[in-house]
């Protein structure tokens, strides 16, 4: 979609995944939030919209951001196929300025 971003961010402990659907390799200690890997993906994905639109210090985002736990692999399958079908919408939605 051309207003907002869906991904999935899967947190790893001890080599798992929470769901523990998967192993994984070993990742460093850090504690990290989610709030602060999205804080840096903002600020990253920021930095460089603005570099290239050459507009330094421009909002980009929103404040805040929406977070959902995906507890199944049944919910996770949903999940993902309403991202994949999300574009589709975007005709219908009311920030695109060709709806109105």
């Amino acid at each position: 979609m051309p207003n907002h971003v869906h991904c999935i961010i899967v947190i790893k402990q001890n080599g798992m995944n929470v769901m523990g659907l998967q192993p994984s390799a070993p990742t460093d200690n850090h504690n990290r939030s989610l709030s602060a890997f999205v804080q840096g993906f903002k600020s990253a994905v920021t930095a460089r919209i603005n570099t290239l639109r050459n507009m330094p210090g421009k909002p980009v985002w929103q404040r805040s951001f929406h977070d959902h736990i995906i507890r199944n692999e049944r919910l996770l399958h949903a999940i993902r196929e309403y991202i994949a079908n999300n574009p589709i919408h975007w005709e219908q939605d009311m920030d695109n300025v060709f709806h109105r």
